[in-house]
């Protein structure tokens, strides 16, 4: 009896505490074997790689973090945290790489300085993930036993953690069905990002803005990622949109970032200036491509189409007493 009361409520529909291990086992897996990858191959795509699968472990981890045993969640978000932290420098650098590259194929000179940085910083990313015991994810012990299965750490390293910062965590009822949760917590922070995204994309915003506005179409991907299995294909159209604005917000970023690389690293007689007046043109165009975007997908109906969606998870993961109010079906006005 124990057992069924941890992996599926009253009706027999899993709940929400065994989904989240589950989810969260498959994003460690994978984590792990872009961990190893990497290791084998550190150029620019393994590198990648692994940044993405680390941080959609890390939403994970943070997305169920009542759900899930505080200790195990602690350890391994502490593993992600030191896996992004240590490769951001190295991303940065292939970025930067990436666009010079994209510039026409005419900024030789500032292709050579920060290709010149590059093993340097490939040999502090395997530094610091070697101190901060990373590696131990590869360590095939590391998902016997399932989830609770931890690698060591440091004497008091829990102690310090502090995993989701300021932002607010779903208020999850663990022993409730997956889609009784669904549909109480994706609703409303789907409404939350359109309103945001409203804002956000409306003329003149700044740059700053338009980069929390890319971080929050992430975390709400990942979030619909994480439940697609409890609405199967309704959630493609919404997960590919996020998805679309969030690459073309992407750009604007890397433009930004790598605009403040290349004025650290770069010599002006490389080439720098002429670098950095591309990269402000290219910013210019990806903010124009992610408005129109934007525009395009987003019409009077989509946000309402949304939300609906979303309150309506498919019958055998739960969907609670609610499911049958015919109020819900009905259309606000406006």
């Amino acid at each position: 009896m124990a057992s069924r009361s941890r992996h599926a409520g009253a009706t027999g529909a899993p709940t929400l505490r065994a989904f989240a291990e589950n989810r969260c086992r498959g994003l460690l897996a994978k984590a792990r074997a872009r961990l190893a990858l990497a290791q084998a191959d550190p150029s620019p795509g393994p590198v990648h790689d692994l940044r993405v699968k680390a941080r959609r472990l890390q939403y994970g981890l943070d997305c169920f973090w009542t759900a899930l045993d505080r200790g195990t969640a602690q350890r391994y978000r502490r593993s992600t945290k030191a896996i992004l932290k240590a490769a951001r420098p190295l991303r940065e650098i292939d970025v930067a790489v990436e666009l010079a590259l994209e510039a026409a194929g005419s900024e030789g000179a500032v292709l050579r300085s920060l290709g010149g940085r590059r093993s340097g910083a490939v040999a502090r990313f395997w530094k610091k993930m070697r101190r901060e015991r990373v590696l131990a994810l590869n360590r095939p012990s590391a998902l016997d036993a399932a989830f609770a299965t931890v690698p060591e750490l440091p004497p008091g390293a829990i102690s310090s953690i502090r995993p989701a910062g300021k932002r607010k965590r779903p208020a999850w009822a663990p022993d409730g069905s997956v889609g009784s949760n669904a549909r109480a917590v994706l609703p409303d922070m789907a409404a939350r990002f359109l309103e945001h995204a409203r804002r956000a994309m409306s003329a003149g915003t700044g740059a700053e803005d338009l980069h929390d506005l890319r971080l929050a179409a992430k975390r709400l991907r990942y979030s619909l990622n994480l439940f697609q299995p409890a609405y199967g294909a309704e959630l493609g159209p919404l997960i590919a949109t996020l998805g679309g604005l969030q690459r073309r917000l992407g750009v604007l970023s890397d433009c930004v970032a790598t605009q403040a690389l290349v004025m650290r690293h770069v010599a002006p007689e490389h080439g720098r200036e002429r670098f950095a007046e591309w990269l402000r043109r290219r910013e210019a165009a990806g903010r124009l491509a992610a408005a129109r975007f934007w525009d395009e997908r987003m019409t009077p109906d989509a946000g309402w189409e949304w939300v609906e969606t979303l309150r309506r998870p498919l019958a055998e993961f739960g969907t609670g007493p609610e499911e049958a109010d015919p109020a819900r079906a009905h259309r606000p006005e406006g």
